[in-house]
């Protein structure tokens, strides 16, 4: 399975984390596993809920998550907001 390790910055508690994710699965899969991973790295100072988003965090565009991980352009390196 091919990964590429990004940044995700998280907003609501100022905290950025680097993460692993997975090329393969579609967007909305991965906006669940970085979700849970960042809620359990920040020991629940962040809470993952229906309406969090991913969002390319140069322009703010949202990411579509109809989309797989490599379609929507995840690559080494790339930094995500979550929101």
């Amino acid at each position: 399975m091919e990964k590429a390790l990004i940044e995700v910055y998280v907003p609501a508690i100022e905290e950025s984390y680097d993460i692993f994710v997975p090329l393969n699965c579609m967007v909305n899969e991965l906006l669940i596993l970085i979700s849970e991973t960042i809620s359990n790295l920040s020991l629940h100072r962040y809470v993952h809920n229906k309406d969090s988003m991913l969002c390319y965090r140069d322009n703010g565009a949202i990411i579509d998550i109809n989309a797989t991980a490599e379609e929507a352009g995840i690559i080494n390196g790339l930094q995500l907001m979550l929101i």
